[in-house]
C-alpha cells in the first residue's frame, strides 16, 4: 500500500503532505497547527499496488490547549513560595504526605440545644413575673 496523506483545513482547503515509512504498517508525517482550537481533518488514501482498490481513512486533529499550557518544567520558585506561605513542603516524603501539621480547623457549632435550654429556663420565669405583676 502507498498512503497519500492530505490535510483538510476547516476552511475546506486541501494540502498534500509528505510522509515517511517508519515501520511495517506505520507511516509518519508532520504538519503545523496554526491556532489552538482549530479543527483539522487528515485524510489518508491508501492505494493497493497492482489494483485500482483504494482505502480512505479520516482522522480528526485538534490542538485543544493554548501554548502557555505547554510548560513542561515546574516553576520551583513559585512552589517554594507557596510552601513557605502555607507552612508546607515542596516535595514531602510519601509517608509525610498525609501527616497533619498546623492548627486544627475551626468549624461551626450548633447552638439550638443551648437556646432551647435557655428558653426552658426563661419560660417559667416569664410566667411567674406575669402572674405576680
Amino acid at each position: 500500500m502507498r498512503p497519500e496523506v492530505s490535510i483538510v483545513a476547516a476552511s475546506g482547503e486541501t494540502k498534500k503532505l509528505g510522509g515517511a515509512h517508519a515501520a511495517p504498517g506505520l507511516y509518519e508525517t508532520t504538519f503545523p497547527l496554526e491556532t489552538y482550537g482549530e479543527f483539522v481533518r487528515l485524510r489518508v488514501d491508501s492505494k493497493v499496488e497492482g489494483s485500482d482498490a483504494m482505502v480512505t481513512k479520516n482522522y480528526a486533529v485538534v490542538e485543544s490547549f493554548p501554548p502557555e499550557y505547554r510548560a513542561a518544567a515546574p516553576d520551583r520558585a513559585f512552589l517554594q513560595h507557596a510552601a513557605d506561605s502555607t507552612k508546607g513542603k515542596v516535595e514531602p516524603a510519601p509517608a509525610d504526605a498525609f501527616t497533619f501539621v498546623g492548627d486544627p480547623a475551626r468549624g461551626l457549632r450548633d447552638l439550638w440545644r443551648l437556646l432551647v435550654l435557655v428558653a426552658g429556663i426563661l419560660l417559667p420565669l416569664d410566667i411567674a413575673l406575669r402572674r405576680l405583676s
